[in-house]
């Protein structure tokens, strides 16, 4: 300060640099402070965590044809019940009639049977890329088999029944989601053997079109080369079934992978 009583040049820029170097590190500290409480208190700058989609139900109904070495066709009607969970995760149940020409009991060639399966179903999920959705099928769960034939020792028979396999399936539009993968089936017969019945490598092809908010037709085709029995089992099978699926829930409408 001059002896007349007035701040000198120097010294009002040594205070205002003062002062501004105070005023940054206030701002700093400020901003440390919010910037810690955001973290501990669970990222309120940052922005919440994505939420998780929720939980959604879906039932479907089928009904289709198979044929066994090209000279034995079954009709088919099912029904089926899946729960999706918040990590893509799909569970359920599904339960299938046939009635047929022929069919296998024992390694036998059986005619007029009818057979009856339920399998727990589990679709886990590989990748979610755009479009793109992936994931490995897996189905176990029993069937019985029941022959009207009296030249038959044994005219009913029980199988354990189990697949597994790759899923893709790709939205090619609003509407329209075609799929494609490959199933091995591995079962055997638990009575009144007890030996391989079925095992190979199906190819699976199918598509479905959305013709409600929540609601499926869909069309799946499987065919490829069998073997069991000994030989003696069905060599080739070609299957197409066609169905409605409603789904139900919050998240629903983005659900249309199975």
């Amino acid at each position: 300060m001059r002896p007349n009583g007035l701040i000198s040049p120097a010294h009002a820029r040594h205070e205002r640099v003062c002062f501004d170097a105070c005023s940054l590190g206030a701002h700093v500290c400020a901003m440390r402070h919010i910037l810690l409480s955001t973290f501990l208190l669970g990222g309120v700058a940052l922005g919440p965590p994505p939420a998780l989609a929720q939980t959604a139900l879906a039932v479907q109904v089928t009904a289709g044809a198979m044929n066994q070495d090209a000279s034995r066709s079954d009709v088919l009607v099912g029904l089926g019940y899946r729960v999706r969970l918040a990590s893509g995760t799909q569970l359920g149940v599904d339960v299938q009639a046939a009635v047929g020409q022929e069919g296998r009991i024992g390694g036998f060639a059986a005619e007029d049977t009818t057979e009856f399966q339920a399998l727990a179903v589990a679709l886990w999920p590989l990748l979610q890329n755009g479009a793109l959705d992936l994931g490995i099928r897996t189905a176990v769960g029993p069937r019985f088999v029941t022959a009207d034939d009296d030249s038959l020792v044994d005219d009913s028979g029980t199988i354990l029944y189990s697949e597994f396999g790759p899923i893709a399936n790709v939205t090619v539009s609003d509407r329209w989601l075609v799929r494609s993968g490959f199933v091995v089936p591995v079962a055997f017969e638990l009575s009144p053997t007890s030996e391989l019945a079925e095992t190979g490598a199906l190819l699976l092809l199918g598509a479905s079109a959305q013709v409600a908010t929540a609601t499926d037709v869909f069309a799946d085709f499987s065919t490829g080369g069998l073997f069991g029995f000994g030989g003696d089992g069905t060599k080739f099978l070609a299957r197409g079934v066609v169905g409605v699926r409603t789904r139900f829930g919050a998240s629903s409408q983005q659900w249309r992978s199975f």
